[in-house]
């Protein structure tokens, strides 16, 4: 009975095109190109179908799967590079390659 349910449930959550079709991800689509956004829907559904698989019983919706797109898209437009202090006492220059202080 719990199978059928699992499987039910797997079979609810909405398509990529559904996804990409929905009002509020259109903006994205305006200043994302397409392959990325489709690629972060992708993995949005996939995330939803891995926690129903581990026996989430939160039922999942587009517009849940709306929510995550548009978190994975935020951590986008964070810079991936950080300031960091190099405290070991070696500066790395390319053209002297390691020089102790």
């Amino acid at each position: 009975m719990e199978q059928e349910s699992c499987n039910e449930r797997l079979r609810a959550l909405p398509k990529v095109e559904d996804v990409l079709q929905h009002p509020l991800v259109a903006p994205l689509l305006e200043q994302y190109e397409r392959p990325i956004i489709v690629g972060i829907v992708r993995d949005a559904i996939e995330a939803a179908r891995e926690d129903l698989l581990a026996g989430s019983q939160q039922d999942v919706d587009t517009d849940a799967i709306v929510a995550d797109v548009f978190l994975r898209a935020l951590r986008l437009q964070r810079p991936s590079l950080h300031r960091v202090i190099n405290a070991s006492g070696v500066i790395v220059h390319t053209n002297l390659g390691r020089s102790v202080l």
